[in-house]
């Protein structure tokens, strides 16, 4: 029967060869560009390079990753080329990087790279002083990571908005993050971690309650820690924490008891740091009841301190004396008092600065400097009351704002129910159209297990009724011994080998055991004196999640790529690799024989069917003189 060049049909089917060849084309491409951006992704990687060669190689990563498909290496250079601007101290650099990292993850919607642009954000803004935007980009962060349910590092957030918002004095702001934080270490269960977390978290609510003068609240959130812990050197920092607490509000007393446990525990840990820090505030604390030994403690501590040569120490030994001496000696007072603004001065800390001249102001006679020193204080002193006041008004506007919220809920519970409507009827098409998809790949698979058992009842229909038929005849043609018949005989014997080769290719196969054998004993069968047939990381692979049927049809793929070999290469080396990536095993064929302008028909379509049948895939690359090459995925 011969096709009509023209017909319908005939050019249907040369469109699609023609699409197919296209497509393999730019497989082999696209391969071939991801394989140029893994090169360059790893020389960007490689620590004995330079920085700026690093960078050029990241950016020729990013410049390349232009689609979805290479957008994890595009990703991964933005990430890399940050780090290495940070090293370099190129904060500007190395920001604006991470802001182009932050748009394209949210352009792909990788939620990693989103969380790990807003933290080096927050970072670079921290480091740059740019607190506000500090706090904005670990709000966001937070908020990504309560919705991944990544609860320990939405904590972490927290604290550290916390800790900003109380620098820059918004302390009730700082006293909320600290709550929010509080709240969801409530839902967690208790161990190392969680507890750690929730005294980091009293500790701050501590220091906030002393700015705010909530004095008691701030005491009860030192008393939880101290039933948490029994470290030594956090139970310190704790009731340090509580002594400061009670000298701030004039209590004295309570005051030297914790100093003084303070100073026995520093004495344990044998730390001259701690020792020294305990003797001040506990000498500084006595001298505000008249204690004979007040100023012993006090010079003790300033002369280990001397000895340490710790200058922020130093300063606060300085201003404790300055003010222990007020009353007594103003010479002496304002001796200290310089030696505190000089230390400022050496640290160059506008804080220390300020408050060394506060006490140098303090320390002059001059009515007018003491009025406004007065009057300063009672400004802050009402400001802070104000700030109280706002933030309690603050609070109770939220709960008018709740019972306005109760309406709006049920308001939104109409409208969820509505939207749970539309639900049903979107999953039942969903339903529907799944259903579709699994009864057409049940269909697939009956096919494919039919066209197996078609093959069987060949090869045993092959093998019982031919090959014997002609197996006998040879037997009796030999029996006769008749030297005429010889020319016959070797046709017989040809013919029945040729039935012998049918039935064994199409013959049934044990896959469900010693597979890797199984392979290894089929590409060996066609090694000869002529053919070198070499495997390799064969046994590196594991079968034993590939399905029965999947096994046999790679078996048949195998077999008619080593039977091609035989019959047209005229190859003396075949290397068949074999390697396993997660889920996925890669097979890779090659052969050093003739070679042939790929004509995908025969043999090679029918491998082709086979893999498309188990959604794997085969790819050929030959060309005259050349070699074979095929690539299989399954």
């Amino acid at each position: 029967m011969k096709f009509n060049r023209c017909s319908p049909f005939y050019l249907y089917v040369k469109f699609t060869f023609f699409l197919f060849f296209i497509s393999i084309l730019v497989q082999a491409q696209a391969q071939v560009h991801i394989d140029s951006i893994a090169v360059y992704n790893q020389l960007s990687a490689n620590d004995s390079l330079s920085i700026a060669q690093r960078i050029h190689y990241t950016n020729r990563v990013i410049a390349l990753s232009n689609n979805k498909s290479t957008i994890k290496f595009k990703l991964e250079a933005l990430n890399r080329k940050s780090n290495l601007y940070t090293k370099e101290k190129d904060y500007l650099n190395a920001t604006l990087t991470a802001k182009t990292l932050l748009k394209e993850s949210e352009k792909y919607k990788d939620s990693n790279s989103i969380l790990l642009a807003y933290a080096k954000l927050a970072s670079f803004s921290s480091a740059n002083d740019s607190l506000i935007n500090a706090l904005d980009y670990y709000n966001k962060h937070k908020e990504i990571s309560i919705k991944l349910k990544d609860s320990a590092t939405a904590i972490r957030d927290l604290r550290l908005m916390a800790s900003i918002q109380r620098n820059i004095a918004l302390l009730h702001e700082s006293e909320a993050s600290a709550v929010e934080g509080l709240a969801i270490l409530d839902k967690l269960p208790f161990n190392k971690t969680t507890i750690e977390a929730r005294i980091g978290l009293y500790n701050h609510l501590g220091l906030v309650y002393k700015d705010l003068r909530i004095y008691d609240r701030a005491l009860d959130y030192y008393d939880k820690i101290l039933k948490l812990t029994e470290d030594p050197r956090l139970t310190i920092i704790v009731l340090n924490n509580k002594a400061n607490v009670y000298r701030n509000r004039n209590d004295f007393h309570s005051a030297v008891n914790e100093f003084t446990k303070v100073y026995k525990k520093s004495l344990e840990l044998k730390d001259p740091k701690l020792i020294a820090r305990a003797l001040d505030n506990l000498g500084f604390s006595k001298s505000k009841l008249n204690l004979p030994d007040a100023l012993n403690n006090m010079e003790e501590g300033l002369s280990i301190r001397e000895q340490e040569q710790n200058k922020i120490e130093l300063f606060t030994s300085f201003n404790h004396l300055s003010q222990y001496y007020a009353n007594q000696d103003t010479k002496k007072a304002l001796e200290y008092a310089n030696k505190a603004y000089e230390m400022a001065l050496n640290i160059n800390s506008d804080a220390y600065k300020l408050e060394a001249l506060s006490r140098l102001i303090e320390l002059d006679t001059d009515p007018n400097v003491m009025a406004y020193k007065r009057l300063s204080d009672s400004i802050t002193e009402a400001d802070l009351q104000k700030t109280n006041k706002y933030a309690s008004m603050k609070y109770d506007l939220s709960k008018e704002q709740k019972l306005t919220e109760e309406a709006k809920f049920q308001k939104e519970k109409e409208k969820n129910k509505k939207m749970l409507f539309q639900f049903i009827a979107i999953f039942g098409g969903i339903i529907s159209i799944l259903l579709y998809f699994i009864l057409k790949l049940r269909h697939k698979k009956e096919k494919l297990e039919q066209i197996y058992s078609t093959e069987k009842r060949l090869s045993k229909k092959v093998h019982d009724e031919v090959a014997n038929d002609v197996y006998h005849v040879m037997a009796k043609l030999q029996s006769e011994n008749k030297e005429k018949d010889d020319v016959i005989l070797d046709e017989l014997e040809h013919i029945y080998n040729k039935t012998r080769d049918i039935s064994k290719e199409n013959s049934e196969i044990n896959v469900k055991t010693n597979y890797n054998e199984l392979i290894q004993d089929l590409l060996l069968s066609y090694r000869n004196e002529n053919v070198n047939v070499i495997t390799k990381n064969l046994s590196m692979v594991d079968w034993s999640k590939l399905k029965d049927m999947y096994k046999t049809t790679l078996y048949r793929v195998l077999q008619e790529l080593m039977t091609n070999m035989r019959k047209h290469s005229k190859a003396s080396i075949v290397v068949i690799s074999f390697a396993q990536d997660k889920n996925k095993i890669h097979i890779e064929y090659k052969d050093n024989g003739v070679g042939c302008e790929l004509n995908f028909k025969g043999g090679l379509l029918n491998t082709e069917n086979r893999m498309e049948s188990i959604n794997g895939s085969i790819t050929f690359e030959s060309s005259l003189n050349k070699g074979f090459k095929a690539s299989i995925i399954i």
